[in-house]
């Protein structure tokens, strides 16, 4: 999944932490099937964490945590336009992959 590597880099994530592999991991599957944002917990985080080897709740912890990095210190008009509008708050893990798929299925 290259573009989605290229979305992140851009809003300021690189592959040096964990949530990095763990969001590509866990398009993926979003990209595979959709309704899988219907409940993250039971649908994509145990399997990001089988395929990466790791607990599951180390999956939604490095996963936010590279979301409020890059909400903190990354690209925030990016953010916005991944969004489709201004936001005015961190978005929490689900609302970030929700976004980032919507997103690139609107830009491949």
């Amino acid at each position: 999944m290259r573009s989605v590597k290229s979305v992140m880099r851009k809003l300021g994530n690189t592959g040096g932490k964990k949530g990095f592999f763990f969001t590509i991991t866990a398009i993926e599957l979003l990209m595979e099937q959709e309704t899988r944002c219907l409940n993250l917990s039971r649908d994509v985080y145990p399997e990001v964490a089988k395929r990466h080897q790791v607990n599951v709740s180390c999956v939604e912890r490095d996963i936010r945590t590279m979301v409020e990095d890059c909400w903190l210190h990354g690209n925030r008009n990016l953010f916005h336009e991944i969004a489709g509008y201004e936001l005015d708050h961190r978005p929490t893990v689900k609302e970030f992959l929700e976004m980032l798929h919507g997103y690139l299925l609107e830009n491949e």
